[in-house]
C-alpha cells in the first residue's frame, strides 16, 4: 500500500464512521419487545430484542380456529405479524428523533500499513483467492442442512436462520390431541435445540475462514463476517 493510498483510506474513513454512527443509533431505537398474531388471534408470537421469536402463547380452543395441519402456518403467520409491528414501531422511533441530534461517528481503529518487504508476489496471492473463491462457491451451492430442533420427541419442528424463524411444522396427528400449552412448550423447545444448532454451526470451522489470512495479507480486512 503506498502511503498516498494510505491517505486516501483515512480520508474515505469519515464518512464511512458517520454511517455507522447513523446504524448505531437505528439500533439503539429498536424496539426491545414486540408481539403479534396470527390472522385468527389464536396463536400470538413474542420476539425478543433481537427480533428473533422468542416464545409462542396459544389458545385453549385453538382447535375451534385451527385445523391441526394449519398450527405450522399460523406460528408463521404470528412471527411475520409482530415483525411488522416491530419494524413499524421501528420506523415511528426513527422519525420522531431530532434531525439536528446527529449520533457520533463509530471510531474505526486503523492497523498501520504494512511494510512491503517480505510481501508474496501478487500472482501467488492470486492463485490463493481463486482457490478460496472455489471454495466459497461450492459451500453457496450447497451450504448444508439449516439449524433445526424438535419439540416433545418430533411432534414439532422448528428451523432458524441467523435472524428470522424459517418454518415450523408439526405432525398433524399429534398435534390434534395437544393443549395450547403443550404446543407452546414445545415449540419452545424445538426453538431452543435449534438455536443451539445455530450456535454451533456459527462457531465451526466455515469456508469463509480461509479469506481471513488473505485479506490480512492484503491489508483490506482483520477479520471475514459470516
Amino acid at each position: 500500500m503506498t502511503q498516498t493510498t494510505a491517505g486516501e483510506m483515512h480520508r474515505l474513513l469519515g464518512p464511512i464512521e458517520q454511517a455507522l454512527g447513523v446504524l448505531a443509533d437505528a439500533e439503539s431505537r429498536a424496539p426491545r419487545r414486540a408481539a403479534g398474531a396470527d390472522p385468527t388471534g389464536t396463536v400470538r408470537m413474542r420476539l425478543g430484542p433481537d427480533g428473533t421469536a422468542e416464545a409462542i402463547e396459544v389458545a385453549a380452543d385453538w382447535a375451534e380456529t385451527l385445523r391441526p395441519e394449519q398450527f405450522g402456518a399460523a406460528v408463521l403467520a404470528a412471527d411475520a405479524d409482530a415483525t411488522q409491528r416491530r419494524t413499524a414501531a421501528w420506523s415511528t422511533a426513527l422519525a420522531a428523533r431530532d434531525p439536528w441530534d446527529d449520533p457520533p461517528p463509530v471510531r474505526i481503529p486503523v492497523p498501520p500499513v504494512a511494510s512491503p518487504a517480505g510481501r508474496r508476489a501478487p500472482d501467488e496471492i492470486g492463485e490463493d483467492l481463486i482457490r478460496a473463491a472455489d471454495v466459497i462457491l461450492a459451500y453457496a451451492r450447497d451450504p448444508g442442512p439449516a439449524p433445526t430442533g424438535t419439540g416433545h420427541h418430533g411432534g414439532l419442528t422448528v428451523t432458524v436462520g441467523q435472524y428470522r424463524l424459517v418454518s415450523c411444522t408439526s405432525d398433524p396427528q399429534w398435534t390434534y390431541h395437544q393443549s395450547g400449552g403443550t404446543l407452546a412448550s414445545a415449540f419452545g423447545q424445538a426453538l431452543a435445540a435449534a438455536r443451539r444448532d445455530l450456535a454451533e454451526a456459527l462457531s465451526a470451522p466455515h469456508p469463509t475462514d480461509c479469506l481471513d489470512p488473505l485479506l490480512r495479507e492484503l491489508g483490506l480486512s482483520q477479520e471475514v463476517t459470516r
